[in-house]
């Protein structure tokens, strides 16, 4: 079981995309809270399903999964969905952006679906919409220009921001980003890492960061290697 001081908790995970082939298999794997880690391995190593799994999005073949001290495989669907949009900002790979709503729309979303979120939102800015603005103008896209404007405007680049806001907006305890600076050159990528982090210092929340580019592995606390955990037992690697 978690402690108070442990964000996840992996314990005998074993995951596979067809019954009898195993795409995963971690015998431990513990992430701290507050802390910042960097997950690295090639493409296609299984980074991506690795995080669907802490997300609460796919359901391991055997093994348990404790985030924040509750172990989301006992779950029902309809409760892993509640428990991630309580404690989850997800900046996904492909942003997952809803391309029917607003800017505005989209960066406020999650604080329709938890309360903690909102009432976090509104002590930070006043307001739900000033604090999606704040984290809209900190990402570099100006709110008086771009607030109502529809996401099928926006470029690649411009989206990824936008999902960047809509993750951290109301401060989750747990801010999970996949490929989050893909789309980005080298100076706004490291404006977003620095920003990725103040934020979530500020409301003490875990990042998990996942990336195929080991040159930003120096800007975080910890770094694992999948292709390590993913043979024997690993915890957090220095």
């Amino acid at each position: 079981m978690t402690t108070l001081d442990e964000a996840i908790r992996i314990t005998d995970l074993k995951f596979g995309w067809k019954n009898d082939q195993t795409t995963l298999a971690i015998p431990s794997l513990v992430i701290e809270k507050g802390s910042r880690t960097f997950l690295k391995g090639d493409s296609g190593s299984g980074k991506s399903t690795l995080l669907g799994i802490i997300a609460g999005i796919l359901i391991p073949q055997s093994g348990s999964i404790e985030v924040f001290q509750e172990n989301i495989v006992d779950y029902s669907s309809s409760k892993r969905d509640k428990f991630r949009a309580e404690q989850m900002g997800i900046i996904f790979q492909m942003f997952n952006l809803l391309p029917y709503l607003s800017i505005c729309e989209n960066i406020c979303l999650p604080c329709r679906f938890s309360k903690s979120r909102a009432r976090t939102a509104k002590i930070a800015n006043g307001t739900i919409e000033e604090s999606g603005k704040d984290l809209l103008n900190q990402l570099g896209l100006d709110p008086n220009i771009y607030w109502s404007r529809p996401v099928s405007e926006l470029s690649v680049g411009q989206q990824q921001r936008v999902a960047a806001a809509r993750a951290l907006i109301g401060g989750p305890n747990l801010v999970i980003a996949d490929e989050p600076t893909s789309a980005l050159d080298t100076k706004n990528r490291d404006s977003f890492i620095n920003l990725l982090s103040e934020i979530t210092t500020t409301h003490n929340s875990t990042l998990l960061f996942v990336s195929h580019d080991e040159s930003l592995a120096n800007q975080f606390e910890h770094i694992i290697d999948l292709s390590q955990i993913n043979q024997f037992s690993g915890e957090l690697i220095q």
